[in-house]
């Protein structure tokens, strides 16, 4: 009977361990989804002729991210400041924020 005790505590044990390791992975893949979103974003912006305060937003096809784009008008000659936020639905701080500068 103890044997089997511990044994019913040993597979709890397991089990749990195994659920936050998915649940642990779960986290890592969202954050590289919402990396890898960004960055799309990013490439996005770079074709995009702005030179005027401009933003755009959206969600990823399975409704499982939000994204806000803000392009700043240019800083110099041949600089802009784009701005990326990447975040579940419906929360206010985000997964991903990216801030660059990039070449027109």
């Amino acid at each position: 009977m103890v044997a089997l005790a511990l044994a019913a505590v040993a597979l709890v044990a397991l089990l749990e361990g195994h659920a936050r390791s998915l649940q642990q992975q779960l986290v890592v893949e969202e954050h590289i989804k919402a990396t890898a979103l960004a960055r799309q974003m990013l490439l996005e912006a770079r074709q995009i002729p702005f030179n005027a305060l401009r933003e755009d937003h959206g969600e990823t096809e399975d409704k499982t991210l939000t994204w806000n784009r803000v392009l700043l008008p240019s800083l110099t000659a041949d600089l802009r400041q784009v701005n990326i936020e990447v975040a579940r639905p419906g929360e206010d701080a985000p997964l991903v924020t990216l801030i660059t500068l990039v070449r027109k």
